[in-house]
Protein backbone atom coordinates (compact mmCIF):
# COMPACT_ATOMS: atom_id res chain seq x y z
CA UNK A 1 0.00 0.00 0.00
CA UNK A 2 3.13 2.48 0.76
CA UNK A 3 4.32 1.69 -2.53
CA UNK A 4 1.25 2.29 -4.57
CA UNK A 5 0.43 5.33 -2.48
CA UNK A 6 4.34 6.69 -3.50
CA UNK A 7 3.59 6.05 -7.06
CA UNK A 8 0.34 7.71 -6.99
CA UNK A 9 1.58 10.97 -5.49
CA UNK A 10 4.63 11.24 -8.01
CA UNK A 11 7.43 8.88 -6.24
CA UNK A 12 9.97 10.86 -6.08
CA UNK A 13 10.35 13.54 -3.38
CA UNK A 14 10.60 17.06 -3.92
CA UNK A 15 13.63 18.90 -3.65
CA UNK A 16 14.56 19.16 -0.28
CA UNK A 17 14.53 23.57 -0.75
CA UNK A 18 11.20 23.01 -2.62
CA UNK A 19 9.57 20.97 0.62
CA UNK A 20 8.44 23.11 2.86
CA UNK A 21 6.86 25.70 -0.04
CA UNK A 22 5.20 22.50 -1.39
CA UNK A 23 3.92 21.46 2.07
CA UNK A 24 2.09 24.63 2.74
CA UNK A 25 0.56 25.24 -0.72
CA UNK A 26 -0.71 21.63 -0.71
CA UNK A 27 -2.92 21.99 2.26
CA UNK A 28 -3.78 25.96 1.45
CA UNK A 29 -5.04 24.25 -2.44
CA UNK A 30 -6.26 21.44 -0.88
CA UNK A 31 -8.85 23.73 0.67
CA UNK A 32 -9.11 25.77 -2.56
CA UNK A 33 -10.83 22.64 -4.25
CA UNK A 34 -13.87 22.69 -2.81
CA UNK A 35 -15.18 26.09 -3.93
CA UNK A 36 -12.66 24.63 -7.20
CA UNK A 37 -15.83 21.47 -7.55
CA UNK A 38 -18.77 23.65 -6.96
CA UNK A 39 -17.70 26.46 -9.67
CA UNK A 40 -16.45 23.87 -12.52
CA UNK A 41 -18.67 25.81 -15.29
CA UNK A 42 -20.50 22.56 -15.36
CA UNK A 43 -21.61 22.35 -12.03
CA UNK A 44 -22.63 26.00 -11.40
CA UNK A 45 -23.88 26.05 -15.27
CA UNK A 46 -26.33 22.89 -13.52
CA UNK A 47 -27.20 24.75 -10.86
CA UNK A 48 -28.11 27.84 -12.24
CA UNK A 49 -30.17 26.47 -15.17
CA UNK A 50 -32.59 24.32 -12.03
CA UNK A 51 -32.75 27.38 -9.84
CA UNK A 52 -33.26 30.10 -12.08
CA UNK A 53 -35.96 27.83 -14.44
CA UNK A 54 -39.06 29.35 -13.66
CA UNK A 55 -37.80 33.36 -13.86
CA UNK A 56 -36.53 33.41 -17.30
CA UNK A 57 -37.43 32.67 -20.90
CA UNK A 58 -35.72 29.90 -22.86
CA UNK A 59 -33.05 32.02 -24.46
CA UNK A 60 -32.01 34.43 -21.27
CA UNK A 61 -31.62 31.34 -19.46
CA UNK A 62 -29.54 29.54 -22.07
CA UNK A 63 -27.45 32.99 -22.16
CA UNK A 64 -27.35 32.71 -18.80
CA UNK A 65 -25.77 29.09 -19.06
CA UNK A 66 -23.31 30.11 -21.71
CA UNK A 67 -22.19 33.12 -19.52
CA UNK A 68 -21.40 30.97 -16.12
CA UNK A 69 -20.55 27.77 -17.61
CA UNK A 70 -17.94 29.84 -20.14
CA UNK A 71 -16.67 32.24 -16.84
CA UNK A 72 -13.64 30.93 -16.19
CA UNK A 73 -12.37 31.12 -19.57
CA UNK A 74 -14.06 34.40 -19.52
CA UNK A 75 -12.51 35.99 -16.70
CA UNK A 76 -9.02 35.03 -18.50
CA UNK A 77 -9.38 38.23 -20.29
CA UNK A 78 -8.39 39.54 -16.59
CA UNK A 79 -5.01 37.87 -17.05
CA UNK A 80 -2.87 40.86 -18.94
CA UNK A 81 -4.46 43.34 -15.60
CA UNK A 82 -3.10 40.33 -13.20
CA UNK A 83 -0.05 39.56 -14.99
CA UNK A 84 0.77 43.21 -15.07
CA UNK A 85 -0.34 44.41 -11.51
CA UNK A 86 2.22 41.67 -9.99
CA UNK A 87 5.34 42.94 -11.65
CA UNK A 88 7.06 44.09 -8.78
CA UNK A 89 4.89 43.06 -6.02
CA UNK A 90 5.29 40.44 -2.79
CA UNK A 91 3.79 37.68 -4.42
CA UNK A 92 2.32 36.21 -1.39
CA UNK A 93 0.64 39.28 -0.34
CA UNK A 94 -1.08 39.74 -3.55
CA UNK A 95 -2.06 36.26 -3.82
CA UNK A 96 -4.09 35.83 -0.13
CA UNK A 97 -5.42 39.54 -0.87
CA UNK A 98 -7.16 38.16 -4.18
CA UNK A 99 -8.25 34.47 -2.38
CA UNK A 100 -10.03 36.97 0.28
CA UNK A 101 -11.81 38.89 -2.56
CA UNK A 102 -12.56 35.10 -4.04
CA UNK A 103 -13.84 34.25 -1.11
CA UNK A 104 -16.13 37.33 -0.59
CA UNK A 105 -17.78 36.46 -3.70
CA UNK A 106 -18.36 32.44 -2.82
CA UNK A 107 -20.28 34.34 -0.30
CA UNK A 108 -22.37 36.71 -1.93
CA UNK A 109 -23.28 33.85 -4.70
CA UNK A 110 -25.11 32.12 -1.59
CA UNK A 111 -26.98 34.78 -0.96
CA UNK A 112 -28.97 35.99 -4.08
CA UNK A 113 -32.80 36.01 -4.44
CA UNK A 114 -34.38 33.46 -6.68
CA UNK A 115 -35.86 35.59 -9.25
CA UNK A 116 -35.15 37.34 -12.53
CA UNK A 117 -32.74 39.63 -10.79
CA UNK A 118 -30.95 37.34 -8.66
CA UNK A 119 -30.14 35.48 -12.56
CA UNK A 120 -28.77 38.23 -13.45
CA UNK A 121 -26.83 38.66 -10.16
CA UNK A 122 -25.63 35.06 -10.23
CA UNK A 123 -23.94 35.31 -13.80
CA UNK A 124 -22.55 38.75 -12.38
CA UNK A 125 -21.34 37.08 -9.38
CA UNK A 126 -20.07 33.46 -11.00
CA UNK A 127 -17.93 35.98 -13.42
CA UNK A 128 -16.60 38.16 -10.99
CA UNK A 129 -15.71 34.87 -8.78
CA UNK A 130 -13.77 33.53 -11.39
CA UNK A 131 -12.06 37.22 -12.01
CA UNK A 132 -10.38 36.33 -8.90
CA UNK A 133 -9.67 32.85 -9.61
CA UNK A 134 -7.85 34.17 -13.14
CA UNK A 135 -5.80 36.70 -10.87
CA UNK A 136 -4.84 33.64 -8.32
CA UNK A 137 -3.79 31.13 -11.30
CA UNK A 138 -1.73 34.24 -13.40
CA UNK A 139 -0.02 35.42 -10.09
CA UNK A 140 0.72 31.96 -8.99
CA UNK A 141 2.83 31.02 -11.85
CA UNK A 142 5.26 32.64 -11.29
CA UNK A 143 5.47 31.40 -7.12
CA UNK A 144 5.90 28.03 -8.92
CA UNK A 145 8.12 29.03 -11.59
CA UNK A 146 10.85 30.65 -8.48
CA UNK A 147 10.25 27.74 -6.15
CA UNK A 148 10.18 24.56 -8.05
CA UNK A 149 12.59 23.44 -11.11
CA UNK A 150 10.95 22.39 -14.13
CA UNK A 151 10.71 18.67 -13.02
CA UNK A 152 9.20 19.53 -9.42
CA UNK A 153 6.85 22.08 -11.10
CA UNK A 154 5.58 18.91 -13.17
CA UNK A 155 5.29 16.54 -9.51
CA UNK A 156 4.31 19.14 -7.62
CA UNK A 157 1.42 20.22 -9.87
CA UNK A 158 0.54 16.60 -10.47
CA UNK A 159 0.52 15.69 -6.73
CA UNK A 160 -1.91 19.07 -6.11
CA UNK A 161 -3.93 18.27 -9.02
CA UNK A 162 -4.82 14.50 -8.27
CA UNK A 163 -5.56 15.38 -4.74
CA UNK A 164 -7.66 18.11 -4.85
CA UNK A 165 -9.49 16.18 -8.27
CA UNK A 166 -10.67 13.66 -5.48
CA UNK A 167 -12.48 16.51 -3.66
CA UNK A 168 -13.84 18.36 -6.04
CA UNK A 169 -15.37 15.62 -7.59
CA UNK A 170 -17.10 14.57 -4.04
CA UNK A 171 -17.88 18.40 -3.52
CA UNK A 172 -19.42 18.13 -7.27
CA UNK A 173 -21.81 14.97 -6.17
CA UNK A 174 -22.46 16.24 -2.93
CA UNK A 175 -23.76 19.79 -4.67
CA UNK A 176 -25.85 17.52 -7.12
CA UNK A 177 -27.47 15.04 -4.29
CA UNK A 178 -28.34 18.31 -2.27
CA UNK A 179 -30.15 20.48 -5.03
CA UNK A 180 -31.61 17.37 -5.84
CA UNK A 181 -33.50 17.04 -2.31
CA UNK A 182 -34.33 20.73 -2.32
CA UNK A 183 -32.65 23.49 -4.53
CA UNK A 184 -32.74 25.96 -1.60
CA UNK A 185 -29.53 23.88 -1.05
CA UNK A 186 -27.79 26.16 -3.44
CA UNK A 187 -27.08 28.47 -0.44
CA UNK A 188 -25.39 26.81 2.15
CA UNK A 189 -23.23 24.67 -0.45
CA UNK A 190 -21.67 28.55 -1.73
CA UNK A 191 -21.68 29.76 1.96
CA UNK A 192 -19.67 26.35 3.03
CA UNK A 193 -17.18 27.21 -0.33
CA UNK A 194 -16.89 30.55 0.93
CA UNK A 195 -15.51 29.38 4.10
CA UNK A 196 -12.87 27.09 2.80
CA UNK A 197 -11.49 29.32 0.75
CA UNK A 198 -11.16 31.50 3.48
CA UNK A 199 -9.37 29.08 5.82
CA UNK A 200 -6.78 28.55 2.18
CA UNK A 201 -5.56 32.00 2.50
CA UNK A 202 -4.99 32.09 5.74
CA UNK A 203 -3.13 29.14 5.42
CA UNK A 204 -1.21 30.17 2.41
CA UNK A 205 0.27 33.50 4.17
CA UNK A 206 2.76 31.19 5.55
CA UNK A 207 4.50 30.48 2.02
CA UNK A 208 7.78 32.02 0.90
CA UNK A 209 9.22 33.06 -2.50
CA UNK A 210 12.38 31.98 -2.95
CA UNK A 211 14.66 35.04 -4.07
CA UNK A 212 11.68 36.66 -4.21
CA UNK A 213 13.92 39.77 -3.87
CA UNK A 214 16.00 39.80 -7.01
CA UNK A 215 12.62 38.09 -8.74
CA UNK A 216 11.23 41.63 -7.72
CA UNK A 217 13.96 43.68 -8.61
CA UNK A 218 14.04 41.89 -12.35
CA UNK A 219 10.78 42.82 -12.90
CA UNK A 220 11.24 46.65 -12.00
CA UNK A 221 14.22 47.11 -14.50
CA UNK A 222 12.13 45.08 -16.96
CA UNK A 223 8.97 47.68 -16.32
CA UNK A 224 11.43 50.37 -16.33
CA UNK A 225 9.04 52.13 -13.95
CA UNK A 226 5.88 51.88 -15.69
CA UNK A 227 3.10 49.67 -14.33
CA UNK A 228 1.25 48.21 -16.92
CA UNK A 229 2.90 47.55 -20.13
CA UNK A 230 0.43 46.30 -22.67
CA UNK A 231 3.64 46.62 -25.69
CA UNK A 232 5.16 43.06 -23.57
CA UNK A 233 2.50 41.24 -25.18
CA UNK A 234 3.26 42.83 -28.80
CA UNK A 235 6.51 41.69 -28.63
CA UNK A 236 6.11 38.27 -27.41
CA UNK A 237 3.47 37.84 -30.13
CA UNK A 238 5.88 39.45 -32.73
CA UNK A 239 9.46 38.09 -31.49
CA UNK A 240 8.55 34.06 -30.49
CA UNK A 241 6.97 32.84 -33.67
CA UNK A 242 6.88 29.25 -31.62
CA UNK A 243 4.57 30.45 -29.13
CA UNK A 244 2.33 32.41 -31.52
CA UNK A 245 1.95 29.32 -33.53
CA UNK A 246 1.11 27.39 -30.32
CA UNK A 247 -1.28 30.21 -29.39
CA UNK A 248 -3.25 30.20 -32.61
CA UNK A 249 -3.77 26.51 -32.58
CA UNK A 250 -4.69 26.60 -29.36
CA UNK A 251 -7.39 29.56 -29.93
CA UNK A 252 -8.77 26.73 -32.43
CA UNK A 253 -8.49 23.43 -30.51
CA UNK A 254 -10.07 25.42 -27.00
CA UNK A 255 -12.38 26.60 -29.01
CA UNK A 256 -14.14 23.35 -29.56
CA UNK A 257 -13.23 22.40 -26.14
CA UNK A 258 -14.95 25.62 -24.89
CA UNK A 259 -18.18 25.71 -27.17
CA UNK A 260 -19.52 21.98 -26.21
CA UNK A 261 -20.35 22.29 -22.36
CA UNK A 262 -22.63 25.18 -22.29
CA UNK A 263 -25.40 23.24 -25.10
CA UNK A 264 -24.65 19.65 -23.80
CA UNK A 265 -25.88 21.56 -20.06
CA UNK A 266 -29.11 22.21 -22.59
CA UNK A 267 -29.20 18.61 -24.09
CA UNK A 268 -29.43 16.87 -21.11
CA UNK A 269 -31.85 19.01 -19.42
CA UNK A 270 -33.86 19.90 -22.21
CA UNK A 271 -34.05 16.83 -24.77
CA UNK A 272 -32.63 13.56 -22.63
CA UNK A 273 -34.41 14.75 -19.23
CA UNK A 274 -31.30 13.34 -17.39
CA UNK A 275 -31.72 14.73 -12.99
CA UNK A 276 -29.40 17.09 -11.79
CA UNK A 277 -26.95 14.62 -9.84
CA UNK A 278 -26.60 12.73 -13.28
CA UNK A 279 -25.93 15.74 -15.17
CA UNK A 280 -22.99 16.75 -12.46
CA UNK A 281 -21.65 13.23 -12.80
CA UNK A 282 -21.41 13.40 -16.73
CA UNK A 283 -19.97 16.91 -16.98
CA UNK A 284 -17.70 17.01 -13.90
CA UNK A 285 -17.51 14.46 -11.24
CA UNK A 286 -16.70 11.48 -13.42
CA UNK A 287 -14.04 13.49 -15.30
CA UNK A 288 -12.79 15.25 -12.53
CA UNK A 289 -12.48 11.75 -10.41
CA UNK A 290 -10.64 10.45 -12.83
CA UNK A 291 -7.77 13.11 -12.82
CA UNK A 292 -5.82 11.37 -10.06
CA UNK A 293 -5.62 8.03 -12.04
CA UNK A 294 -4.34 10.04 -14.68
CA UNK A 295 -2.40 12.62 -14.26
CA UNK A 296 0.54 10.44 -12.95
CA UNK A 297 0.67 8.91 -16.69
CA UNK A 298 0.21 12.34 -18.56
CA UNK A 299 2.58 14.02 -15.80
CA UNK A 300 5.53 10.91 -17.85
CA UNK A 301 4.56 12.18 -20.92
CA UNK A 302 4.77 15.64 -20.08
CA UNK A 303 8.02 15.79 -18.69
CA UNK A 304 9.77 14.43 -21.21
CA UNK A 305 8.27 16.34 -24.46
CA UNK A 306 8.06 20.05 -25.15
CA UNK A 307 4.33 20.98 -24.41
CA UNK A 308 3.75 21.26 -28.19
CA UNK A 309 4.34 17.71 -28.88
CA UNK A 310 2.76 16.75 -25.84
CA UNK A 311 -0.64 18.21 -26.40
CA UNK A 312 -0.21 16.48 -30.27
CA UNK A 313 -1.41 13.46 -28.24
CA UNK A 314 -3.16 15.04 -25.30
CA UNK A 315 -6.23 17.31 -27.34
CA UNK A 316 -7.35 14.02 -29.18
CA UNK A 317 -8.65 12.95 -25.73
CA UNK A 318 -10.82 16.26 -26.32
CA UNK A 319 -11.97 15.18 -29.24
CA UNK A 320 -12.84 12.04 -28.23
CA UNK A 321 -15.30 13.32 -25.34
CA UNK A 322 -16.65 15.53 -28.11
CA UNK A 323 -17.55 12.77 -30.22
CA UNK A 324 -18.91 10.71 -28.15
CA UNK A 325 -21.10 13.13 -26.60
CA UNK A 326 -22.39 13.89 -30.07
CA UNK A 327 -23.19 10.45 -30.54
CA UNK A 328 -24.78 10.16 -27.62
CA UNK A 329 -26.95 13.30 -27.58
CA UNK A 330 -27.93 12.49 -31.55
CA UNK A 331 -28.55 8.87 -30.36
CA UNK A 332 -30.43 9.15 -27.67
CA UNK A 333 -28.36 6.76 -25.88
CA UNK A 334 -27.22 7.58 -22.39
CA UNK A 335 -24.35 5.40 -21.91
CA UNK A 336 -22.05 7.43 -25.00
CA UNK A 337 -22.34 10.42 -22.49
CA UNK A 338 -20.52 8.07 -19.96
CA UNK A 339 -17.84 6.97 -22.35
CA UNK A 340 -17.65 11.05 -23.49
CA UNK A 341 -17.29 12.15 -19.51
CA UNK A 342 -14.55 9.36 -19.39
CA UNK A 343 -12.41 10.84 -22.34
CA UNK A 344 -12.99 14.23 -20.83
CA UNK A 345 -11.44 13.58 -17.45
CA UNK A 346 -7.99 11.73 -19.47
CA UNK A 347 -8.20 15.50 -21.46
CA UNK A 348 -8.36 17.16 -18.24
CA UNK A 349 -5.53 15.41 -16.40
CA UNK A 350 -3.63 16.33 -19.09
CA UNK A 351 -4.82 19.60 -20.18
CA UNK A 352 -4.48 20.96 -16.31
CA UNK A 353 -0.49 20.15 -16.39
CA UNK A 354 -0.05 21.70 -19.90
CA UNK A 355 -2.08 24.68 -19.13
CA UNK A 356 -0.30 25.43 -15.90
CA UNK A 357 3.25 24.68 -16.82
CA UNK A 358 2.92 25.13 -20.60
CA UNK A 359 4.12 28.57 -21.09
CA UNK A 360 6.96 27.84 -19.14
CA UNK A 361 8.66 25.49 -22.10
CA UNK A 362 8.75 29.03 -24.47
CA UNK A 363 10.82 31.14 -22.00
CA UNK A 364 13.98 30.61 -19.77
CA UNK A 365 13.34 33.78 -18.10
CA UNK A 366 11.68 33.79 -14.65
CA UNK A 367 10.78 37.37 -15.16
CA UNK A 368 8.97 36.85 -18.11
CA UNK A 369 7.25 33.63 -17.04
CA UNK A 370 4.21 35.87 -16.21
CA UNK A 371 3.45 38.00 -18.91
CA UNK A 372 3.84 34.82 -20.95
CA UNK A 373 1.29 33.13 -19.15
CA UNK A 374 -0.83 36.30 -18.78
CA UNK A 375 -0.57 36.30 -23.09
CA UNK A 376 -1.68 32.67 -23.09
CA UNK A 377 -4.80 32.58 -20.70
CA UNK A 378 -5.70 36.06 -21.79
CA UNK A 379 -6.14 34.72 -25.71
CA UNK A 380 -8.47 31.90 -23.84
CA UNK A 381 -10.58 34.55 -22.11
CA UNK A 382 -11.45 36.13 -25.61
CA UNK A 383 -12.31 32.83 -26.88
CA UNK A 384 -14.17 32.15 -23.48
CA UNK A 385 -16.27 35.19 -24.07
CA UNK A 386 -17.60 34.24 -27.39
CA UNK A 387 -17.71 30.47 -28.46
CA UNK A 388 -19.61 29.41 -25.12
CA UNK A 389 -22.29 31.92 -26.37
CA UNK A 390 -22.38 30.68 -30.20
CA UNK A 391 -22.66 27.05 -29.06
CA UNK A 392 -25.98 28.04 -27.19
CA UNK A 393 -26.91 30.62 -29.79
CA UNK A 394 -26.61 28.04 -32.26
CA UNK A 395 -28.50 25.17 -29.83
CA UNK A 396 -31.50 27.70 -29.52
CA UNK A 397 -31.82 28.28 -33.69
CA UNK A 398 -31.34 24.88 -34.28
CA UNK A 399 -34.52 24.00 -31.52
CA UNK A 400 -36.09 26.46 -32.85
CA UNK A 401 -36.62 25.53 -36.14
CA UNK A 402 -37.11 21.87 -35.37
CA UNK A 403 -37.37 20.76 -31.69
CA UNK A 404 -34.96 17.99 -30.74
CA UNK A 405 -32.44 19.18 -33.73
CA UNK A 406 -30.30 21.29 -31.34
CA UNK A 407 -28.20 18.23 -30.42
CA UNK A 408 -26.46 18.73 -33.51
CA UNK A 409 -25.14 21.88 -32.10
CA UNK A 410 -22.03 19.78 -30.74
CA UNK A 411 -20.85 18.96 -34.23
CA UNK A 412 -19.27 22.48 -34.77
CA UNK A 413 -17.44 22.05 -31.33
CA UNK A 414 -16.06 18.86 -32.86
CA UNK A 415 -15.00 20.22 -35.78
CA UNK A 416 -12.90 23.09 -34.47
CA UNK A 417 -11.65 20.49 -31.86
CA UNK A 418 -10.58 17.99 -34.07
CA UNK A 419 -8.80 21.03 -36.58
CA UNK A 420 -6.79 22.06 -33.40
CA UNK A 421 -5.42 18.44 -33.04
CA UNK A 422 -4.63 17.82 -36.56
CA UNK A 423 -2.86 21.73 -35.83
CA UNK A 424 -0.96 20.53 -32.75
CA UNK A 425 0.40 17.65 -34.70
CA UNK A 426 1.80 19.55 -37.68
CA UNK A 427 3.45 22.03 -35.37
CA UNK A 428 5.11 18.89 -33.27
CA UNK A 429 6.86 17.98 -36.66
CA UNK A 430 8.62 20.89 -36.91
CA UNK A 431 9.70 20.80 -33.02
CA UNK A 432 13.43 20.75 -33.33
CA UNK A 433 14.11 19.62 -29.64
CA UNK A 434 12.37 19.59 -26.62
CA UNK A 435 12.59 22.53 -24.22
CA UNK A 436 15.48 22.91 -22.16
CA UNK A 437 15.58 21.73 -18.55
CA UNK A 438 13.69 18.70 -19.54
CA UNK A 439 14.50 16.07 -17.57
CA UNK A 440 12.22 12.52 -16.76
CA UNK A 441 10.37 12.26 -13.47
Amino acid sequence: MARFLRALLMGEPLPFMSRPHAAIEFRAWLLFAVPQGIMSGSVVGVLTRNIFAEQASAWTLALAVAVVSGATPLANLASVFWSQLAQGRDRVRMIALVQVLFALSLVSLGLVPTSFVGLVLMATLVVATQFFWTGLLTIRSSVWRANYDRAGRTRFTARVLMVSSVVMAITGIVTGALVDLNISYFRPVFLAAGGFALLGALSFRRLRVRRQRQLLDAERLLMGGQRFRPAAFVQIWRDDPLFRNYLIVSFISGSGNLMFMAPLILIMNNNLNLPQVEQILVTASLPTVLIPLLVPFWARVFARRHVIAFRARLNWCFAGAVAAFLAGAVSDWPPLLWIGSILLGSAWAGGRLGWNLGHNDFTLDDERATEYMGLHVTLTGVRGAVVPLIGVAVYQALEARAPGTGVWSLFIALALSVAGCIGYVLLARDLQAPPRGVEAL
